[in-house]
């Protein structure tokens, strides 16, 4: 029975590091979609709330008032932690439109450099990752590449860029 234990969680811990390097390679996706704090708001907020119907589920294990609120506290915390992940992944993966190219107004395209360890003593550095600034549908947006992709173009220029609408309506820049 012991063994069996350590094998539950042993794929328990396994299973929670593999979400948590799906969520960190998801943000590169995160930076690339219109409006995802409205997606991460929406989930969380379902996933409070699917956490709460499962706490209510699962009150019965508890035997006092102080185990069943950990048993509601951890499924509340737990699928409002991961709900942002399930909802970005289902509206990429599962997209019913094909992306469409979109005639949106150029800002700016900024290169930047950036390192956890700091900016090296060189005395020029090179550019790793690029933002690129653009006016659609009266709002201003933010959109991250890992190279230019409009060199040469002005302020004001209209250049198109590929967006797909996902399963949850939230747009995403495809390239």
């Amino acid at each position: 029975m012991r063994r069996r234990n350590y094998l539950q969680a042993f794929a328990i811990a396994l299973a929670l590091l593999g979400l948590i390097a799906l969520y960190a390679l998801e943000f590169r996706y995160f930076n690339r979609m219109l409006h995802a704090s409205g997606l991460v708001g929406w989930s969380l907020l379902a996933g409070a709330l699917i956490g709460a119907l499962l706490g209510y589920r699962f009150r019965h294990r508890g035997e006092d008032r102080v185990e069943r609120v950990q048993i509601y506290l951890f499924f509340i915390v737990l699928t409002a932690l991961f709900m942002p992940l399930f909802a970005s992944l289902s509206n990429r993966l599962l997209a019913m439109q094909e992306p469409r190219q979109v005639p949106v107004e150029f800002v700016k395209e900024e290169g930047r450099y950036a390192n956890r360890f700091g900016i090296p003593e060189q005395d020029t550095v090179q550019a790793d990752q690029y933002f690129i600034f653009f006016y659609k549908d009266g709002g201003i947006y933010r959109i991250k590449s890992e190279s230019p992709l409009y060199p040469g173009k002005e302020r004001g220029d209209t250049i198109t860029i590929p967006l797909q609408r996902g399963l949850w309506g939230y747009e995403l820049v495809s390239w």
